[in-house]
């Protein structure tokens, strides 16, 4: 049996290549029926679909908008309330729910870990600037994340 497989192995390998050039322009072949002159399938225009102008108008949305609000001097010690600190409006001026996803100082300290869910609040023990990384999503699903500085004043 061996040395028929290696005497034939040139005749074998060629059947198996014939049969799948032969799979191949059939599949090709019955891929082109019914699609129109050369194969090539006619686009259809789908702006005028429903869906398409909805996705128009969210699309000219824009995104909701983070700010710092300076209305409160923070001092050290102080536990600063993110919905104090920050706002985030939608295009309408909608007031919208800030997620806090990290928190750090000056020296890259993580403070993330110190930030309360609870009470949306995080205690900052000394003076220095500390980095809020927020993020905001209006109805529309259209998300906004920033990276936004808070300066924590000395105590006194």
């Amino acid at each position: 049996m061996r040395i028929l497989i290696k005497k034939n192995t040139d005749l074998i390998l060629n059947f198996f290549l014939a049969g799948a050039a032969a799979a191949l322009l059939i599949g090709m072949c019955l891929g082109m029926i019914g699609t129109g002159a050369a194969g090539l399938v006619k686009p259809v225009d789908f702006t005028h679909a429903v869906d398409a102008a909805r996705f128009k108008i969210v699309a000219a949305i824009p995104k909701p908008a983070l700010a710092y609000q300076d209305n409160v001097q923070w001092e050290a010690g102080d536990a600063v309330t993110v919905s104090q600190a920050f706002s985030a409006t939608d295009h309408a001026g909608n007031g919208l729910a800030i997620r806090v996803l990290a928190v750090h100082n000056a020296g890259g300290e993580d403070l993330t870990p110190d930030y309360r869910t609870d009470t949306d609040s995080i205690r900052l023990e000394d003076a220095g600037v500390y980095y809020f990384k927020l993020r905001a999503m209006d109805s529309n699903k259209k998300v906004v994340t920033e990276e936004i500085p808070l300066v924590v004043d000395a105590a006194g």
